[in-house]
């Protein structure tokens, strides 16, 4: 008989069993204290059990340890199921150190008095005496083999769940029909003429020449480079996330710079660049270029040739318009002597006033330093078709396509609009890059006589807080009529400038542009100040750049166009996406943002609430409200409307119906009549979480839509980690936050907001098919967490009991003007990677007629989901920053994932088809379009981004292609 020694490796083992097993069963006990599970206690006591065990050398230990992969095998299965990567969190720990309490070494020393030794048929010679010697061998009794049968079960059981995924839907679309239902505009299949294509904003391309079937075979034809460096003084969210346009035989690109570049379609050889020379002062707090806007100088859209020509209701009267008043409405100009809408004007909207207020004044100097256009450079007297660019310095420049020179006549003479005009915080004289006139008819209509300091009075407007319907409906006059110059504060004369530079207005993306109109929106800071700039609309004459309409959100019935000597409201409602148009109707699809500060709910206007995070629609001839739907009550999220609404005919029932797809952050896809704002799809009201302490006010429910690819709720068990330690500390965490689902009011305490500030779907947008009648969607799951920290006062800028850290969202946003600062964060582990199981990023198809998600994918390599210095080369889903293109061939294109890579799928499986690994990544929605040498090119914008791999990378315009044959 022998007893064997502890080896080196069972002690290393037992060490660790105790240390971890100590771990897990302190804070598992803090975890079941906080409500959560009790595995975490259980396993921690049975590895300090195991390492008593092994210690003493008992097989006992082996014993204890199988019952423990046993349990732990069954508390998986029953928390998430036959998900691979939820059970390997929870297993892969518990699983490996099983694997080593199998090893030779370790069970010859589990003998204790049991003999571990056999005769050796070897002899050996000692001191000239001929022996057998005694060798020591592992013996695999049966604590061996009940160990080895445990983790073979626990192996079958991971095996099978990787050929599963339960997050994943399989089906497959219908082909498209011969023809398609409804057409939007009449522009050339082989062009790419708006952001989303067309003003509808489908983001799809009538091409065929790419299919499911040669699409494997796209090779990189050319590529170009901008020279758009980041600069030292750059803004850090200096992004490059440009939607090329394509229109005849050029491609139009700009630069977070502002650069905009013209290129040969076919070639990539520069044909023409425009620097605007934007003041590093005056550039704003995003420095970016999502895209240009396109005049083609023609008639682009037809009520004539109309697909639907029912449901659009004159306003106030509810009768449907005739095509006459279609036709009159579309081919309205300011210039005209009689002006004719859709629906009833009041008096003080005559033809007199209006085309006093459209003609553009003589030039003034630029007293907010911004630089003028037609100054420097090439200018052109005439453009019979316009580029134009919205600026970081708030101007509008008008450039002629061909050539890239200034357009003179726009604005005045000097080529540009400044959007700095009659803003409050500004000289009250630079009404935009014209001197200021005195209005022909100021006050038309009986009001308040103007104040410096106005006071007024208006009765309540209705607002979510106090109606019993989540739902914002559609009504053509949403409030009471108020004075205009009582509202805007009007002030006879000017007052000293208090500031060169407007608090945060500015605009990133395209401008909407129509046969008569540009329609410009504005971005402002988020959670910051309750007193900002106004976020007014504003419709320019797009010839003259003369102002013809504003509209604001808390003034919504005054739409005439503002007085010089006026400034408009501060603090007003803004919208930062691109608008949608259907000048067949006659109205511009504005989707709002949400009430700042976004995450306090105190004071809010009763107009300003009424639109927040609403869709709304503007008559085209009047600014007027037609309809109104809003997407989340009170919001308190940072929930505005991020994506421009899209436009399609949808055939219901054998009814072809004008439809408006309107995403959301909680990736909603609100299915609406876009004549009438009337939910296609149905929207039902949600209980909403209430408020424990008195700092919000919450609306009693929330809008949900039949169609939905937001997430299901987070619990306790859909926590995730790399190992069993951290998924413990990101449970911890989760049940240290309050969370009551998706609509979990922010709070002192720490809320977790899932989907969280980004949004499960973002600015990026969906793609629709209006063949197919589907919608294409690339949401992102991932969890933020909003703290409140209260202020001392409501006029500081810095709360000191907050700091910047490693994991803050920019730092602590001070929410000046409220009694709340807040600090956001990602929900993240130990180790940086999202505490909420995978996927964290999908690609979807649904159809637009039922509601019904047809598959789902998940979608990108994570690569870069960790401060971790390696890369993970698992499909994990990933952040996607834009959105998709479709094609009529079958193809869907998508190049904004974080893992730096350009895809192709197919659109009636979601099969991914091809992919190609860029430089860097890319932050913009790819376009295709037909280059004059016959073929079909695939355009990926990449560069300048806000990762680390892109702060010195050039930004890169690729181009793809079949091969020539």
């Amino acid at each position: 008989m022998h007893t064997a020694r502890r080896s080196v490796v069972l002690i290393a083992i037992a060490a660790f069993c105790v240390l971890s097993g100590a771990l897990l069963a302190g804070a598992g006990a803090w975890l079941i204290v906080l409500g959560g599970s009790w595995y975490y206690l259980a396993c921690g006591l049975a590895l300090v059990a195991v390492s008593v065990l092994l210690y003493r050398r008992s097989r006992l230990a082996l014993w204890v340890y199988a019952s423990l992969i046993l349990v732990t095998l069954a508390w998986s299965l029953w928390e998430v199921g036959l998900d691979w990567w939820s059970l390997a969190a929870r297993g892969d720990v518990v699983f490996v150190l099983g694997l080593f309490l199998l090893l030779p070494p370790v069970v010859r020393s589990l003998s204790g008095r049991v003999d571990v030794r056999k005769q050796s048929n070897t002899p050996v010679v000692s001191n000239g005496v001929r022996k057998h010697a005694d060798a020591p061998v592992a013996r695999y009794d049966a604590a061996s083999l009940a160990l080895a049968g445990a983790l073979g079960v626990f192996l079958a059981v991971a095996v099978a769940s990787w050929f599963v995924d339960l997050n994943q839907a399989e089906s497959v679309l219908l082909a498209a029909p011969a023809q398609p239902v409804g057409s939007s505009e009449d522009i050339p299949d082989g062009d790419w003429h708006a952001y989303g294509r067309t003003r509808y904003g489908q983001r799809y391309s009538p091409l065929t020449q790419i299919t499911p079937g040669n699409v494997s075979q796209l090779e990189l034809v050319w590529q170009y480079k901008t020279g758009g460096l980041p600069k030292k003084r750059d803004s850090t969210e200096t992004l490059s996330e440009i939607t090329p346009l394509k229109i005849g035989d050029l491609l139009y690109i700009c630069t977070p710079h502002r650069l905009v570049i013209a290129l040969d379609a076919a070639t990539g050889k520069e044909v023409w660049r425009y620097d605007p020379e934007i003041k590093d002062k005056l550039a704003r707090q995003h420095l970016t270029c999502r895209g240009l806007a396109y005049y083609s100088g023609e008639r682009q859209f037809s009520a004539d040739d109309a697909s639907v020509s029912t449901g659009l209701l004159s306003e106030n009267t509810g009768v449907a318009a005739t095509s006459s008043e279609m036709r009159a409405l579309e081919e309205w100009s300011p210039s005209e002597a009689g002006v004719v809408a859709a629906g009833s004007i009041e008096a003080a909207m005559a033809a007199d006033e209006r085309l006093a207020f459209s003609q553009p004044r003589d030039p003034a100097p630029s007293a907010s330093g911004q630089p003028v256009a037609a100054d420097d450079g090439l200018v052109a007297e005439v453009c019979d078709a316009m580029l134009f660019m919205a600026t970081a310095d708030a101007r509008v420049i008008a450039l002629d396509p061909k050539s890239g020179a200034v357009c003179k006549a726009f604005g005045g003479g000097t080529g540009q609009i400044n959007l700095w005009a009659n803003m409050p915080g500004m000289s009250l004289n630079l009404n935009p890059t014209f001197n200021s006139q005195p209005n022909p008819n100021p006050n038309p209509s009986p009001s308040p006589s103007p104040s410096p300091s106005p006071s007024p009075s208006p009765s309540p407007s209705p607002s979510p807080s106090s109606s019993s319907s989540p739902i914002l409906s559609p009504v053509p006059n949403p409030s009471p009529s108020l004075s205009h110059s009582s509202i805007l504060g009007s002030v006879p004369n000017p007052s000293p400038v208090t500031s060169t530079v407007p608090q945060q207005d500015y605009s990133s993306l395209p401008i909407a542009v129509t046969d008569s109109l540009i329609i410009v929106g504005g971005v402002v800071r988020d959670d910051v100040p309750t007193s900002e700039t106004s976020g007014v609309i504003r419709a320019f004459d797009v010839k003259t750049g003369g102002l013809v309409w504003n509209w604001e959100a808390g003034n919504p019935d005054e739409t005439r166009p503002i007085a010089p000597e006026q400034t408009y409201a501060a603090n007003s409602l803004n919208s930062g996406a691109v608008f949608s148009v259907d000048s067949r109707l006659g109205m511009v699809y504005v989707p709002m943002s949400s009430v700042r500060s976004d995450q306090w709910g105190a004071k809010r206007d009763d107009n300003t609430a009424y639109f927040s995070s609403s869709v709304v629609a503007l008559d085209l001839g009047t600014g007027q409200v037609r309809w109104a739907f809003q997407t989340v009550q009170h919001g308190l999220w940072n929930s505005g409307l991020t994506a421009q609404p899209v436009l399609v005919d949808l055939e219901i029932d054998g009814e072809t119906i004008p439809a408006l797809v309107q995403p959301t952050k909680q990736d909603e896809l609100f299915v609406l009549n876009r004549a009438t704002g009337e939910p296609l799809l149905p929207v039902t009201a949600q209980p909403a979480p209430q408020v424990a302490q008195k700092i919000n006010g919450v609306h009693a429910s929330q809008s949900v839509a039949a169609l939905s690819l937001s997430p299901p709720e987070l619990s306790g068990a859909s926590m995730w980690g790399v190992t069993l330690f951290d998924q413990l500390a990101c449970r911890i965490a989760f049940h240290s936050l309050r969370y009551e689902g998706r609509f979990t009011p922010p709070s002192t305490q720490g809320s977790l907001i899932y989907p969280g500030n980004f949004g499960a779907s973002n600015w990026g947008n969906v793609a629709v098919d209006p063949k197919r009648q589907v919608v294409l969607a690339t949401p992102t799951y991932l969890a933020h967490i909003l703290r409140l920290v209260p202020r001392h006062d409501d006029t500081g800028n810095y709360v000191a009991e907050i700091d910047r850290t490693q994991n803050s969202l920019s730092g602590p946003n001070t929410g000046q003007s409220a009694h709340y600062a807040v600090q956001q964060s990602p929900f993240t582990s130990p180790l940086g990677i999202p505490c909420n199981q995978p996927p964290w990023s999908g690609v979807g198809a649904a159809d637009l007629t039922t509601g019904k998600i047809v598959w789902m994918h998940r979608n990108g390599m994570s690569g870069k989901v960790s401060s971790l210095p390696f890369r993970w080369p698992l499909t994990l889903g990933v952040t996607n920053l834009s959105g998709p293109t479709m094609t009529a061939g079958g193809v869907a294109f998508l190049s904004g994932t974080l893992d730096d890579s350009v895809r192709a799928y197919d659109v009636g499986t979601g099969e991914e088809l091809w992919k190609d690994r860029l430089a860097v990544g890319s932050q913009a929605s790819p376009i295709t379009y037909l280059g004059r040498d016959g073929r079909q090119y695939v355009l990926v914008v990449a560069g300048a981004g806000g990762n680390p791999d892109a702060k010195t990378a050039d930004e890169t315009v690729r181009a793809y292609a079949l091969p020539q044959h």
